[in-house]
């Protein structure tokens, strides 16, 4: 068996805003979802960082061999036997995963997204696969529950790219379609340097994910679950942070808005008392 204390260390390094939300799941689902995460980090960390001699596309030609192979518990990579366990013992269609890893092939095709249509399709792919898998992780497979998980999934992608401008700019991608860019007058080569447009283009950007959100919550409330508290909470601190920014809005381009951890801790408990309600 795959170490416990490796996966939560490395999953803890990564200082994602899930990993206490993670820490909320039952101990063996607890497990299973930071294998997922592992996953999600190693891949993209082997996708955007510039490690020597290493060839990203071919990498990713691999790793989506090796995951078919992991998937039957015959994978040279310890990490992807055991998300293949993962993926039988809570029927997760592996279909998902590999939804994920052309998510993460966008990022080595694209730089721009012209229309919120074609960025729709890479969130769909890098975030709300995330989100249905969360949802089986959690026994719930019900089908009206599928369209909360992948409007909550598309709100919290577009909380990264609005997080991220200054460092995906810096990387050469800008996530923000380019008609809405041109829409404000702004260019590629200086979005970042117009700071009464780029206000503007930001606080859309926020109104846009706050709607994914919202979608979600009327889906949730319409549809009364229970057992989802791991979920909610993955929601609802993408869902803080977001008001934040907002809150924050011209400092996003010089540095990232994060939630502090009584923030977080804030977030995480009044999403318990929440749930622990509904249950009753």
């Amino acid at each position: 068996m795959i170490d416990e204390k490796v996966v939560n260390t490395y999953v803890r390094s990564s200082k994602s805003s899930f990993y206490l939300a993670m820490l909320a799941f039952p101990r063996e689902r607890r497990r299973a979802i930071m294998i997922v995460y592992a996953f999600c980090r190693f891949t993209d960390d082997m996708v955007d960082r510039a490690i020597p001699d290493v060839n990203p596309v071919a990498f990713l030609d691999n790793w989506r061999k090796e995951f078919d192979k992991g998937v039957l518990g015959e994978s040279d990579y310890l990490l992807l036997n055991h998300l293949g366990s993962v993926c039988r013992d809570y029927s997760i269609p592996s279909s998902l995963f590999h939804d994920l890893i052309d998510g993460f092939e966008m990022d080595l095709d694209k730089t721009t997204y012209q229309t919120f249509s074609e960025l729709y399709e890479y969130c769909y792919r890098v975030a709300s696969t995330v989100g249905l898998i969360v949802m089986r992780l959690l026994d719930n497979r019900d089908p009206a529950l599928q369209a909360y998980a992948i409007n909550a999934g598309i709100g919290v992608q577009l909380t990264n790219i609005i997080r991220d401008v200054a460092t995906d700019q810096q990387r050469g991608r800008v996530y923000i379609p380019t008609e809405e860019l041109r829409e404000e007058g702004l260019m590629i080569s200086s979005w970042l340097e117009e700071e009464e447009a780029l206000t503007r283009l930001l606080m859309k950007q926020c109104a846009r994910a706050r709607s994914f959100y919202d979608a979600a919550d009327r889906i949730y409330e319409e549809q009364q679950p229970t057992g989802l508290y791991p979920a909610r909470s993955m929601q609802n601190l993408y869902r803080a942070l977001l008001r934040k920014m907002e809150y924050r809005i011209e400092d996003i381009p010089q540095r990232k808005v994060r939630l502090s951890s009584i923030e977080k801790v804030r977030v995480l408990a009044k999403t318990w008392i929440q749930e622990s309600f509904r249950e009753y």
